[in-house]
Protein backbone atom coordinates (compact mmCIF):
# COMPACT_ATOMS: atom_id res chain seq x y z
CA UNK A 1 0.00 0.00 0.00
CA UNK A 2 2.88 2.44 0.91
CA UNK A 3 4.63 2.01 -2.71
CA UNK A 4 1.44 2.07 -4.05
CA UNK A 5 0.72 5.82 -2.01
CA UNK A 6 4.37 6.81 -2.97
CA UNK A 7 3.68 5.78 -6.90
CA UNK A 8 0.52 8.09 -6.39
CA UNK A 9 2.26 10.88 -5.17
CA UNK A 10 5.11 11.12 -7.59
CA UNK A 11 2.54 10.39 -10.26
CA UNK A 12 0.66 13.31 -9.48
CA UNK A 13 3.96 15.91 -8.76
CA UNK A 14 5.57 15.26 -11.78
CA UNK A 15 2.04 15.78 -13.87
CA UNK A 16 1.54 19.14 -12.19
CA UNK A 17 5.06 20.27 -13.29
CA UNK A 18 4.30 18.90 -17.06
CA UNK A 19 1.42 20.83 -17.07
CA UNK A 20 1.77 23.45 -15.10
CA UNK A 21 5.13 24.76 -16.85
CA UNK A 22 4.25 25.62 -19.95
CA UNK A 23 1.43 28.23 -18.27
CA UNK A 24 4.91 29.90 -16.79
CA UNK A 25 6.80 30.19 -19.86
CA UNK A 26 3.41 31.46 -21.98
CA UNK A 27 3.04 34.09 -19.07
CA UNK A 28 6.18 35.95 -19.41
CA UNK A 29 5.61 38.61 -22.52
CA UNK A 30 1.76 38.43 -22.85
CA UNK A 31 -0.32 41.58 -23.43
CA UNK A 32 -3.53 41.39 -24.40
CA UNK A 33 -4.93 42.91 -27.03
CA UNK A 34 -7.38 45.92 -27.58
CA UNK A 35 -10.43 45.85 -28.64
CA UNK A 36 -11.29 46.43 -31.79
CA UNK A 37 -12.82 50.05 -32.79
CA UNK A 38 -15.60 50.76 -35.39
CA UNK A 39 -16.00 54.17 -36.58
CA UNK A 40 -17.91 55.54 -39.75
CA UNK A 41 -18.18 59.19 -41.03
CA UNK A 42 -19.89 60.37 -38.24
CA UNK A 43 -18.14 58.37 -35.92
CA UNK A 44 -18.87 55.03 -33.48
CA UNK A 45 -22.03 53.40 -34.28
CA UNK A 46 -24.20 52.11 -37.15
CA UNK A 47 -22.73 52.68 -40.59
CA UNK A 48 -25.15 53.51 -43.25
CA UNK A 49 -24.61 51.60 -46.49
CA UNK A 50 -22.71 53.01 -49.11
CA UNK A 51 -20.38 54.90 -46.75
CA UNK A 52 -16.81 54.46 -45.65
CA UNK A 53 -15.93 52.46 -41.99
CA UNK A 54 -12.78 52.09 -40.56
CA UNK A 55 -11.48 49.48 -38.10
CA UNK A 56 -8.73 50.09 -35.34
CA UNK A 57 -7.09 47.23 -34.13
CA UNK A 58 -4.71 48.83 -31.25
CA UNK A 59 -1.11 47.52 -30.72
CA UNK A 60 -0.47 44.35 -29.88
CA UNK A 61 -3.20 42.59 -31.45
CA UNK A 62 -1.16 41.11 -34.08
CA UNK A 63 2.36 40.19 -34.19
CA UNK A 64 4.67 43.21 -34.41
CA UNK A 65 5.02 43.48 -38.63
CA UNK A 66 3.35 40.08 -39.32
CA UNK A 67 1.60 39.25 -42.06
CA UNK A 68 -2.64 39.29 -41.72
CA UNK A 69 -5.77 38.59 -43.65
CA UNK A 70 -9.19 40.16 -43.47
CA UNK A 71 -12.44 38.33 -44.32
CA UNK A 72 -15.37 40.24 -44.82
CA UNK A 73 -18.87 38.04 -44.21
CA UNK A 74 -22.83 38.67 -43.76
CA UNK A 75 -26.08 37.18 -44.42
CA UNK A 76 -26.32 39.83 -47.33
CA UNK A 77 -23.43 41.63 -49.79
CA UNK A 78 -19.96 42.21 -48.16
CA UNK A 79 -17.13 45.07 -49.15
CA UNK A 80 -15.53 44.39 -52.18
CA UNK A 81 -12.47 45.88 -51.84
CA UNK A 82 -10.81 47.41 -48.56
CA UNK A 83 -6.99 47.74 -47.25
CA UNK A 84 -5.02 47.03 -44.24
CA UNK A 85 -2.81 49.87 -43.51
CA UNK A 86 0.10 50.52 -42.66
CA UNK A 87 0.93 48.13 -45.67
CA UNK A 88 0.42 49.05 -49.06
CA UNK A 89 -1.94 46.90 -51.25
CA UNK A 90 -3.27 46.93 -54.97
CA UNK A 91 -6.11 49.50 -55.54
CA UNK A 92 -8.72 46.66 -56.13
CA UNK A 93 -8.19 44.30 -53.74
CA UNK A 94 -10.61 41.67 -52.71
CA UNK A 95 -12.20 39.43 -50.40
CA UNK A 96 -9.69 38.57 -48.00
CA UNK A 97 -7.50 41.63 -47.89
CA UNK A 98 -3.98 40.57 -46.69
CA UNK A 99 -1.50 42.83 -45.48
CA UNK A 100 1.52 43.47 -42.67
CA UNK A 101 0.63 44.53 -39.45
CA UNK A 102 2.31 48.02 -37.77
CA UNK A 103 6.16 47.25 -35.72
CA UNK A 104 3.58 47.09 -32.73
CA UNK A 105 1.31 45.01 -33.48
CA UNK A 106 -1.97 47.24 -34.39
CA UNK A 107 -3.64 47.55 -38.05
CA UNK A 108 -6.36 49.56 -39.69
CA UNK A 109 -8.55 48.00 -41.49
CA UNK A 110 -10.54 50.50 -44.24
CA UNK A 111 -13.60 49.72 -46.72
CA UNK A 112 -16.76 50.81 -47.82
CA UNK A 113 -19.78 48.67 -46.94
CA UNK A 114 -22.62 48.05 -49.90
CA UNK A 115 -24.46 50.34 -50.55
CA UNK A 116 -27.75 47.53 -51.01
CA UNK A 117 -25.99 46.15 -47.46
CA UNK A 118 -29.01 44.31 -46.03
CA UNK A 119 -27.34 42.92 -42.83
CA UNK A 120 -24.62 43.34 -39.96
CA UNK A 121 -21.06 42.91 -41.76
CA UNK A 122 -18.55 40.35 -39.44
CA UNK A 123 -14.95 40.95 -40.15
CA UNK A 124 -12.43 38.33 -39.04
CA UNK A 125 -8.95 39.38 -39.21
CA UNK A 126 -6.23 36.15 -38.53
CA UNK A 127 -2.40 36.52 -37.63
CA UNK A 128 -1.03 34.68 -40.35
CA UNK A 129 2.49 33.59 -37.57
CA UNK A 130 -0.51 32.87 -34.59
CA UNK A 131 -3.35 31.85 -36.01
CA UNK A 132 -5.00 34.12 -33.84
CA UNK A 133 -8.40 35.63 -34.84
CA UNK A 134 -10.14 39.10 -34.40
CA UNK A 135 -13.29 39.89 -35.40
CA UNK A 136 -15.65 43.09 -35.37
CA UNK A 137 -19.06 43.69 -36.50
CA UNK A 138 -19.97 46.42 -38.80
CA UNK A 139 -23.68 47.47 -37.82
CA UNK A 140 -25.01 48.54 -41.10
CA UNK A 141 -27.93 51.52 -40.23
CA UNK A 142 -31.53 50.78 -41.41
CA UNK A 143 -31.06 46.63 -41.22
CA UNK A 144 -31.53 46.54 -37.61
CA UNK A 145 -29.16 44.21 -37.02
CA UNK A 146 -25.54 43.95 -35.37
CA UNK A 147 -23.95 46.48 -33.18
CA UNK A 148 -20.61 48.70 -32.97
CA UNK A 149 -19.26 46.19 -30.28
CA UNK A 150 -16.21 43.94 -31.01
CA UNK A 151 -16.40 40.63 -31.09
CA UNK A 152 -13.15 39.13 -29.73
CA UNK A 153 -13.96 35.50 -28.33
CA UNK A 154 -12.05 34.63 -25.52
CA UNK A 155 -8.26 34.83 -24.65
CA UNK A 156 -8.32 31.39 -22.61
CA UNK A 157 -5.57 29.64 -24.00
CA UNK A 158 -4.97 25.86 -24.07
CA UNK A 159 -2.14 26.17 -22.07
CA UNK A 160 -4.22 28.37 -19.61
CA UNK A 161 -6.74 25.34 -19.13
CA UNK A 162 -3.16 22.60 -18.79
CA UNK A 163 -2.12 24.86 -16.03
CA UNK A 164 -5.01 24.77 -14.40
CA UNK A 165 -4.89 21.38 -14.56
CA UNK A 166 -1.41 20.77 -13.69
CA UNK A 167 -1.83 23.33 -10.65
CA UNK A 168 -4.60 20.98 -9.95
CA UNK A 169 -2.39 17.83 -10.18
CA UNK A 170 0.68 19.43 -7.96
CA UNK A 171 -1.72 20.24 -5.67
CA UNK A 172 -3.73 16.83 -5.21
CA UNK A 173 0.03 15.71 -4.57
CA UNK A 174 1.35 17.93 -2.22
CA UNK A 175 -2.23 17.21 -0.31
CA UNK A 176 -1.30 13.43 -0.41
CA UNK A 177 2.14 14.25 0.77
CA UNK A 178 1.30 15.81 3.57
CA UNK A 179 -1.36 13.47 4.45
CA UNK A 180 1.65 10.11 4.07
CA UNK A 181 3.40 12.64 6.52
CA UNK A 182 1.14 13.00 8.89
CA UNK A 183 0.55 9.16 8.81
CA UNK A 184 3.79 8.25 9.26
CA UNK A 185 4.60 10.79 12.44
CA UNK A 186 1.37 9.79 13.88
CA UNK A 187 2.85 6.26 15.53
CA UNK A 188 6.07 8.02 16.34
CA UNK A 189 4.40 10.50 18.67
CA UNK A 190 1.90 7.79 20.11
CA UNK A 191 5.15 5.54 20.94
CA UNK A 192 6.96 8.73 22.73
CA UNK A 193 3.99 9.43 24.41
Amino acid sequence: MKNLTKTLIASAIVAGGIFAGPVAANAADYTPPTTPVVTGPSGAGAVAPGAAVTINFGDHTFTDGGSISAVFSSTGDVPATGTLSPAVFVAAQSNPITGTASGTGSAVLRATVPADASSAIQVAVTDAATGHVVSATIAVAGTGAGSNLATTGTYISIATIWGAVGLLALGGGLIAVRVAVRRKDRPAAAHAA
